[in-house]
């Protein structure tokens, strides 16, 4: 399992790319906590493993760990932001592909007072007619279509101090109609009734190497 250890250090991307190529099942491997190494990456804050690890196994972003966290929740839990940058902006070419491909961007330029929550960032778009409210309509469907992405989005925006809920900035959106709009407000409702029921679970929010399995021989 050297490229957990990998991960969880901060070697450069050639060698984990150079690991990856060796053993390339390895980031699907699991440690008894349920952590992939992305969960390591992401808890280290290792932006060059995060990177690798993603493109050779995106699927990553959706697996959870024994407490039922994934690699988006261990970076939430941890304050890991440059990784959740990174991973958030995955996520979000996972669910949408190449049609929300310039999200990446907006984020890097850090607009609307460094907002890096995917629901928020297009919300505000639209809210400042930078984005239609079929775009958004549009975003929220396929959102539906990854319910864990959906959680860890809504989440991440409910637990940061700098993030607004975004539900708030549903509702200031002018919708083409009345369907659209419930159907949007609907489906973050949904999406944060789930993340209330995960948060009230007896969690740590950080965990010492010997619980992650570092320390096991």
């Amino acid at each position: 399992m050297a490229v957990h250890y990998t991960a969880a250090g901060q070697a450069p991307r050639s060698v984990v790319d150079r690991m990856l190529a060796l053993a390339p099942d390895s980031v699907q491997v699991k440690f008894s906590t349920g952590w992939l190494p992305l969960h390591f990456a992401a808890s280290y804050n290792n932006v060059h493993a995060i990177v690798s690890l993603v493109n050779a196994y995106p699927d990553a972003l959706l697996e959870r760990d024994i407490r039922r966290k994934t690699p988006i929740d261990v970076a939430i839990d941890e304050n890991r932001n440059e990784a959740l940058k990174i991973m958030l902006s995955a996520a979000v070419d996972k669910v949408c592909g190449a049609s929300f491909h310039d999200y990446g961007n907006l984020m890097d330029k850090s607009k609307y007072n460094g907002y890096s929550n995917p629901l928020n960032l297009v919300f505000l778009e639209c809210i400042n007619d930078k984005r239609s409210c079929d775009d958004v309509s549009k975003f929220i469907h396929q959102l539906e279509e990854y319910p864990i992405i959906f959680r860890s989005f809504v989440r991440h925006a409910l637990i940061s101090n700098t993030e607004s809920s975004p539900r708030s900035y549903a509702h200031k959106i002018r919708f083409n109609d009345e369907y659209s709009r419930e159907r949007v407000l609907n489906a973050l409702k949904n999406a944060g009734d789930n993340t209330e029921e995960f948060a009230s679970q007896d969690v740590s929010s950080s965990l010492d190497d010997s619980s992650r399995g570092l320390g096991s021989s």
